[in-house]
C-alpha cells in the first residue's frame, strides 16, 4: 500500500449511485475535546484539521448546523509528509504522499445558550476563527452566518513558500445555476460539482454521503447564477433531514471532496454513554 491514509472513491455507475469516501489523514486522534467552567468553554484538538474538528465538536455539543470548507493547500507550510515508510523504502523515487500539517489548537469561547441566535453563533465562532488564524496552523478562514442558524467556516487563504498567508478564492464562490429539474439530491449535487470544476479547473467529487437520503429525496432547489455554496445549502434544504457539508481538499490529486451528514446533538445517556440525536 502506497501510504497510510487514503482517499477512497467507490463509484457505482449505472444509476449514478455514488458512495465516495474521503479519508484525509492517518491519525486516529482526531476528535476535539470541549471542557467547561463557570463562565466559559474551551475546545482543544490535535488533528490534521484542528479547526474542522473543533467546529464539529462545538456543533455536536449544541446541536448546530456548521459547514466547513478547506482552502486549496499548496506549500510545505500547510502540508506534511505522510508517506508510509515501508512503501517509501520500496519506491524511493516516487513523489511523497502528503497530509494537512495540523498542530495542536485550543480556543476559549462563550457557551452558546440559543442555537438559533445568530448573534451568539457569530460571537462564538468569530472567536474560534480569530484564535485559529492567529495560530501556526494551516490555512486562513472566514465566517458566514445566516438567520436560519447555519454557520459556514470557509477557507480563504493559504501559506505560500515563504510561510506568508495569501488570499485565495473559495471554489464554492463560483456561480452556478439550478433549474429545479435535476432530479434527486445526488444528481443536483453532481450538477453543482460539474459546474464548479469546469469554472475553477479543480476536480470536485462526491465524498461520504447519506446515500439513501440523497438518492430518494428530490431536489427542489432553483437559482440563476448563485454561489455554489448557496446552491448546496438549497439542495440540502430539499431534504426532510437537517444536513451539513464538509468540503475537503486532497493536495496530492488537487481534488475537492464534498461530504454530507445529518446534523446531530450529542447527549449523555444512561451509564454515561454518549448518544447522538438528530437536529430538527
Amino acid at each position: 500500500m502506497r501510504h497510510a491514509w487514503s482517499i477512497t472513491v467507490v463509484a457505482m455507475v449505472l444509476f449514478a449511485l455514488s458512495d465516495s469516501a474521503a479519508q484525509v489523514n492517518k491519525s486516529s486522534k482526531q476528535a476535539a475535546v470541549i471542557t467547561h467552567d463557570a463562565t466559559a468553554a474551551r475546545v482543544s484538538a490535535d488533528a490534521t484539521r484542528p479547526l474542522k474538528e473543533s467546529a464539529q465538536a462545538i456543533a455536536l455539543e449544541y446541536g448546530l448546523l456548521v459547514d466547513y470548507e478547506d482552502p486549496g493547500y499548496q506549500s510545505s507550510y500547510d502540508r506534511a509528509d505522510d508517506t508510509d515508510p515501508t512503501w517509501r523504502a520500496a519506491h524511493p523515487s516516487e513523489p511523497d504522499v502528503t497530509t494537512i500539517a495540523g498542530k495542536h489548537f485550543e480556543s476559549e469561547f462563550t457557551p452558546i445558550t440559543d442555537a438559533k441566535n445568530a448573534g451568539q453563533l457569530k460571537a462564538s465562532f468569530s472567536k474560534l476563527l480569530t484564535d485559529y488564524n492567529g495560530s501556526a496552523n494551516p490555512g486562513h478562514f472566514k465566517l458566514i452566518t445566516n438567520t436560519a442558524g447555519r454557520v459556514s467556516i470557509i477557507g480563504d487563504g493559504i501559506r505560500d513558500d515563504k510561510g506568508l498567508v495569501i488570499p485565495t478564492n473559495p471554489i464554492l464562490d463560483s456561480p452556478v445555476t439550478l433549474t429545479g429539474t435535476e432530479g434527486n439530491i445526488y444528481l443536483a449535487l453532481m450538477s453543482v460539482m460539474k459546474q464548479v470544476s469546469s469554472q475553477t479547473g479543480f476536480k470536485m467529487n462526491p465524498g461520504t454521503l447519506p446515500l439513501n437520503l440523497v438518492m430518494q429525496s428530490q431536489s427542489t432547489a432553483r437559482g440563476q447564477q448563485i454561489s455554489a455554496r448557496d446552491a448546496i445549502i438549497r439542495i440540502m434544504d430539499s431534504s426532510s433531514k437537517k444536513l451539513i457539508y464538509a468540503l475537503l481538499y486532497d493536495p496530492d490529486t488537487k481534488t475537492y471532496y464534498l461530504s454530507m451528514t445529518i446534523a446531530a446533538k450529542a447527549t449523555i445517556g444512561p451509564y454515561g454513554v454518549k448518544k447522538f440525536q438528530e437536529v430538527h
